[in-house]
C-alpha cells in the first residue's frame, strides 16, 4: 500500500509492508512494519525464565531492524508472573 502526506512544508510519500531494511538519507535512518509483523503469534519463543519467582512467565521476541553493532529495535511479550531483575530499578 502506498500512501501520500503533503503539507505546505514537506511532501512524502511512503510505503506500507514489512519490514522495510533501513534506508539512511541525509543522515536519518527509518526503517518500520505493520502492527501485525509484531503479533505474538508471529513471534520467537523464547521460553519459560529459569529464575521465575511468581507464576509461569515465558516470553518471546521478534528482531525489526539493527543499525551498526549496539543498536537494535523490534518487540517483546512476556506472560504473567514475575522473576527477580538483576538490574533492578524502582521505576519498573
Amino acid at each position: 500500500t502506498t500512501a501520500k502526506l503533503s503539507t505546505p512544508t514537506l511532501n512524502l510519500q511512503f510505503q506500507i509492508s514489512a519490514p522495510s531494511s533501513p534506508k539512511e538519507q541525509d543522515g536519518t535512518i527509518f526503517t518500520h512494519a505493520t502492527r501485525s509483523y509484531f503479533d505474538v503469534d508471529k513471534l520467537t519463543p523464547k521460553g519459560p525464565r529459569k529464575n521465575a519467582d511468581v507464576g509461569h512467565p515465558h516470553d518471546s521476541s521478534r528482531k525489526l531492524v539493527t543499525i551498526g553493532e549496539n543498536t537494535s529495535a523490534g518487540s517483546w511479550w512476556c506472560a504473567k508472573g514475575g522473576w527477580p531483575s538483576p538490574t533492578p530499578r524502582a521505576t519498573t
